[in-house]
């Protein structure tokens, strides 16, 4: 197990590599389906691909899948009203 010394340790050197882009957590119970689908699709995708290649292809992704986009019902890809 790990201290929390060498966790800290551990998340600087991450962060070192990664960049100041962190990930910010998500309250499931503020989310839309439209939202929860799309992070859902994020997280299938990241788990099949590199990082970099989700997050370079993921916009195609979103505008190639109706639902995923704001303002798209599920039924049948149509535009919701307001």
């Amino acid at each position: 197990m790990l201290d929390e010394k060498e966790a800290k340790g551990m998340f600087e050197v991450a962060r070192h590599k990664v960049g100041d882009e962190t990930y910010e957590p998500l309250d499931f119970a503020e989310l839309d389906a439209r939202q929860f689908l799309t992070e859902y699709c994020w997280v299938v995708f990241e788990s099949g691909f590199r990082y970099t290649v989700v997050r370079e292809k993921f916009p195609a992704i979103k505008d190639a899948v109706p639902v995923l986009r704001p303002g798209v019902s599920r039924e049948h890809g149509s535009r919701r009203a307001g």
